[in-house]
């Protein structure tokens, strides 16, 4: 399957763990997004918890059917894994769980990563702008790289 995201984001392997040098962050979840529930695939609730530092990766779990992130190139990653986040442009590291699935696969969406409210705000996202250009550290993702998945 072609990787729908590599115009979004690429994937490296450092060691144990999957990194993306530059991709574009946007944020979810929590009192501030009308159209989110506050549920997310993982059973964390954003709407209970707004301060949670959280992220979605958009993981591909290879089913034909109602998968909003096929192609991508990360696979099955358990949820709550740690992931580094880093503002390119001087807004600092956070670390964050991995809570949700998403963003989807282009042209709906044009993230490599979403972040909660708290989380993108901390790196020094403002709500209105919406983005912030960051790079991410799956700590020890690299194991659950998808097989035959592109990476730079």
């Amino acid at each position: 399957m072609s990787n729908p995201y590599a115009s979004i984001f690429q994937v490296r392997v450092e060691g144990a763990d999957l990194v993306c040098a530059a991709t574009r962050a946007t944020w979810f979840g929590g009192g501030h997004d009308p159209d989110d529930s506050g549920d997310t695939a993982s059973g964390f609730s954003t709407k209970k918890n707004p301060g949670c530092f959280g992220c979605a990766l958009p993981l591909d779990f290879n089913r034909p059917r109602n998968n909003p992130c096929a192609g991508s190139p990360l696979g099955i990653i358990p949820w709550f894994t740690p992931v580094a986040v880093t503002n390119l442009h001087g807004g600092g590291t956070v670390q964050v769980k991995l809570i949700d699935l998403g963003p989807s696969a282009p042209p709906n969406a044009h993230a490599g990563i979403d972040l909660t409210v708290a989380a993108f705000e901390q790196l020094g996202g403002n709500l209105r702008v919406g983005e912030l250009t960051v790079s991410w550290r799956i700590i020890g993702g690299a194991k659950f790289l998808r097989k035959g998945a592109a990476v730079a």
